[in-house]
């Protein structure tokens, strides 16, 4: 059990955007009583892959998933393996749709290994961790991308606006040494699944607005959930 309010920052669009109450009670659930599995997460063997596409612009590191999928044996349709290598395949081909954001001449990205980042608002703790951070031609951050795989459920385009606006704020928080050079443009949420790419809205105060109303209505609500 989590005794804080917090949830992860995809989860938190999800929850932002839901509209149907057994929805976004399922997720609060979910995220004060996290679930013990048997099994690791789906899609380990081809995250970095999909990493290195954006960081190399070469479709080949795609391929290179493909060919590590192709050489994983299972030993039957029942178990992990074989039912990760489907979903894997699936993400991988979604992911050669995507076409990569245009960052300045000069710019690159860099993999991002802090986690344990939060972004606190209106008392919860947002988990943040984008994947990639992206810094100008003079080493300057200027955004970052945080990625989402899972198809079950895909992180529609209203969540992903939520997401880039939310990482803009908390890389403005954890760099301060750099917030004349962090960009909303650059600022990312990426659903692979459905090869979307959207970067934080120009247009946000009410959409922060609604952001904190969510914030409030979560740390209401966490201490009256009970496990099942």
């Amino acid at each position: 059990m989590v005794n804080e309010p917090n949830i992860s920052l995809n989860k938190f669009a999800e929850y932002n955007q839901a509209k149907k109450a057994a929805k976004r009670q399922q997720i609060l659930h979910n995220a004060k009583f996290p679930q013990d599995r048997d099994y690791p997460p789906y899609y380990g063997a081809v995250k970095k892959y999909i990493l290195n596409f954006f960081i190399e612009g070469d479709v080949n590191e795609l391929n290179k998933a493909l060919a590590v999928i192709k050489a994983r044996k299972s030993k039957s349709k029942d178990d992990f393996i074989h039912r990760d290598n489907k979903a894997s395949t699936t993400l991988i081909n979604n992911a050669k749709k995507l076409e990569l954001p245009k960052i300045p001449k000069g710019a690159y990205y860099v993999k991002n290994d802090l986690k344990n980042k939060f972004l606190n608002v209106e008392g919860l703790k947002i988990i943040m961790f984008p994947e990639l951070l992206i810094f100008n031609s003079d080493d300057q951050l200027i955004g970052g991308v945080k990625f989402h795989h899972s198809k079950s459920p895909p992180l529609e385009e209203a969540s992903l606006l939520d997401v880039g606006l939310l990482l803009f704020n908390s890389l403005n928080k954890e760099y301060p040494e750099f917030v004349d050079y962090i960009d909303r443009k650059y600022c990312y949420g990426v659903d692979v699944s459905t090869a979307n790419i959207v970067r934080s809205p120009k247009s946000f105060k009410q959409r922060e607005k609604d952001l904190s109303g969510s914030c409030r209505e979560i740390v209401s609500l966490w201490a009256s959930l009970e496990s099942k």
